[in-house]
């Protein structure tokens, strides 16, 4: 303040107190103890001057982190506001029973460490307000990359992606005829050798959780052309080669005759040990020599999808040397 004559004194008013480092001077500073508008007025030479208004705002602090977290349990936490001294990270609320570590709760730059996977809602008190942020600890399951299905092989290739820090591993059977052989388990990319033909699982473990895949080594299907039902023990029934009940569900076998008309079907056919001998479905008649057409649709329970398939059978009542099967 400038004033001529007799010096004055400093006076306030404003939603908290106002200390004066020397209420007497006219060159002075003043501490305020709540953020708000206040009015200061300086007295002097009989008179009063013109206030001056003066806003001591709040700044909301901006946390500065990553909102997900995969496959770790602790992350750096950082905040824009560096002119507030008077700083502090706490925990506003954690998963039950987990335990939290904020290594330097008062500087701008700290890191937050916790015991378990979820979700931790952090605070932050900074220039007279405070903010939040909610970051996610979460395991990510590997990802597998590897064949559904092996055609006619015993072998397969697996790889293995993870975030895990350490690496994760090792490979584990977990269904499947036992005996297989893992040419590198504690690797993320091996080849697995089974004893025999049939539906397979595997797993691999990484940031605290663990994948699975499924591998059918088999051999494709394979139709007979002739059938002929002469109780001879040769082509006597409609055997489907490698139908096997660990790679396919849901089978439906349906024979046509030249008119089309259905002549024979059968639900879960070959996977329930049953076979079609040259008879009719529904008077049990043996059915006369000629060709017909038959329709396969069965579920591939490794690829998951529907697979039809069709072509002729060849009947005939009495063997022959010429009628051997393809």
């Amino acid at each position: 303040a400038y004033v001529l004559g007799d010096p004055g004194f400093w006076d306030f008013s404003g939603p908290g107190n106002a200390s004066f480092e020397n209420q007497n001077s006219q060159n002075t500073t003043v501490l305020v103890d709540e953020y708000g508008e206040y009015e200061f007025t300086y007295y002097g030479c009989g008179t009063e001057s013109t206030p001056v208004s003066i806003n001591f705002q709040t700044i909301v602090p901006t946390i500065i982190a990553n909102n997900n977290i995969s496959c770790q349990l602790n992350t750096n936490l950082s905040t824009s506001i560096e002119f507030d001294q008077n700083i502090e990270w706490f925990i506003s609320e954690s998963p039950s029973s987990s335990e939290v570590v904020i290594s330097n709760p008062t500087n701008i730059d700290t890191e937050l460490s916790v015991s378990d996977y979820g979700t931790y809602i952090i605070g932050l008190n900074g220039c007279g307000t405070t903010s939040f942020i909610d970051i996610t600890f979460e395991p990510v399951e590997p990802h597998i990359i590897a064949p559904n299905f092996q055609n006619c092989i015993l072998t397969a290739t697996l790889i293995a992606y993870t975030d895990d820090p350490n690496g994760g591993g090792p490979w584990t059977q977990i269904s499947g005829q036992g005996n297989v052989v893992f040419s590198n388990p504690a690797s993320n990319i091996t080849e697995v050798t089974v004893p025999n033909f049939g539906l397979y699982s595997f797993s691999y473990p990484g940031c605290d959780t663990t994948a699975t895949i499924s591998v059918g080594f088999e051999c494709p299907l394979i139709f007979p052309n002739v059938l002929t039902p002469n109780d001879d023990e040769n082509n006597d029934y409609f055997i489907i080669q490698n139908l096997n009940p660990q790679i396919y569900t849901e089978s439906i076998f349906t024979v046509y005759n030249r008119w089309g008309i259905v002549i024979y079907n059968s639900r879960e056919y070959g996977l329930n040990g049953e076979w079609w001998d040259g008879k009719t479905t529904y008077k049990n008649n043996k059915v006369i020599d000629g060709t017909y057409y038959y329709i396969l649709e069965i579920f591939n329970n490794v690829k998951k999808q529907k697979e039809e398939y069709s072509g002729e059978i060849n009947l005939f009542m009495s063997n022959s040397s010429s009628l051997n099967e393809k």
